[in-house]
């Protein structure tokens, strides 16, 4: 393989190389280097000078072997560039010198949370400069699912990965005020579901005499039960009946009245004579005129 190096960069020569002996034994082998080329001079393994080219003849290395043989190599410097390989941040993954007109090796494909790696920014088959190559990523979709309180779908979205959701238009809820959402969905990371929430509307009940006084106010969550005053009403020549109308399951603001049945009164006719035949009585209500009264003969 060739040794690589800008011009006029110092290169470090191999102090290990590989040797084959006349038997077919491998042996790996310290090596000294001595330079026959006037542009080139070498310190300890350190080479210098106009170093990018050829040199089959004009550098030897030196192998003390079983019997001091001296092995010569041929030695190829080769222009190369520095390739470096960073991440979607700036990070750098790798960075080599490449040379010429060969390929650069990626770093093992990275990672980064919430997206996915689809490859490199660049092709970097043949480098001719030196060269930067960035990560490419495609950010990772997720489900949004708006429902409503009872569990309605009411909007599906994809988002992606550190973005937001829109949400659909403020549902509505007989009975209840809507306040919101159970769950941030900004800078989405995962599928996420988020439900409506509402608080239940507060009804006025007013609990009235027949003439509309005020006998109770109660406050009442939409769909519960008032609780009528706990004394019954009274009322001069009524008995009190109840109640209208019904205020179970409330459902909006409400006025309840005190209901009342007219007393019964016997009314009796008298003849008012001496041997009169008695008349059967009638009955009256309170507050009410009887029926004629007939005319009696006597």
């Amino acid at each position: 393989n060739p040794l690589m190096s800008e011009k006029d960069v110092p290169v470090t020569l191999p102090s290990m190389l590989n040797a084959v002996l006349t038997n077919g034994t491998n042996r790996t082998v310290a090596v000294d280097w001595t330079s026959n080329v006037a542009s080139l001079s070498i310190s300890g393994n350190i080479l210098t000078g106009t170093v990018i080219g050829n040199y089959p003849d004009g550098i030897t290395s030196t192998a003390t072997l079983d019997n001091s043989k001296t092995i010569s190599y041929d030695v190829v410097i080769a222009k190369s560039y520095l390739v470096r390989f960073i991440d979607w941040d700036g990070t750098i993954l790798k960075e080599d010198p490449v040379a010429e007109n060969t390929p650069a090796i990626a770093p093992p494909d990275p990672s980064r949370t919430g997206y996915t790696f689809t490859g490199w920014d660049k092709a970097f088959n043949n480098i001719t400069a030196d060269l930067i190559v960035q990560a490419q990523y495609t950010p990772i979709t997720y489900t949004v699912r708006f429902v409503d309180w009872d569990g309605t779908l009411l909007k599906t979205q994809s988002v992606a990965f550190g973005n937001d959701a829109t949400p659909p238009a403020n549902p509505t809820r007989t009975g209840y005020t809507f306040t919101g959402w159970d769950n941030a969905y900004t800078n989405v990371q995962s599928d996420l579901t988020v439900t409506a929430l509402y608080d239940v509307q507060i009804l006025t009940v007013r609990f009235v005499d027949w003439n509309s006084t005020l006998l109770k106010e109660e406050q009442v969550t939409y769909g519960g039960s008032a609780t009528a005053p706990a004394t019954n009403p009274t009322r001069t020549g009524y008995t009190f009946s109840g109640w209208s109308p019904a205020y179970n399951n409330i459902t909006g603001n409400l006025t309840v009245t005190a209901q009342y049945t007219g007393n019964q009164y016997t009314v009796a006719r008298n003849l008012n004579y001496s041997g009169a035949p008695s008349l059967s009585s009638i009955t009256v209500t309170f507050g009410s005129q009887y029926d004629n009264l007939g005319s009696p003969t006597r």
